[in-house]
């Protein structure tokens, strides 16, 4: 499924990412977009925190 994904991802012109639930899928083609010098729009509900992960973990002391 996700060989699918990038393959999509290629042949696209610019990557939609919904981002209002945390997936790491999301994040994976969305970097992979980004590497590729693909434009990458996020959306997210407007009630849906927004998330960071490296600073959410360090403001948990994880990292």
């Amino acid at each position: 499924m996700m060989k699918q994904a990038l393959a999509d991802i290629d042949n696209c012109d610019l990557l939609i990412a919904e981002t209002s639930d945390k997936a790491i899928g999301i994040g994976i083609e969305a970097g992979y977009a980004k590497a590729r010098n693909k434009p990458v729009i996020y959306l997210r509900k407007k009630c849906t925190p927004l998330y960071h992960p490296v600073r959410d973990q360090r403001l948990q002391g994880l990292l």
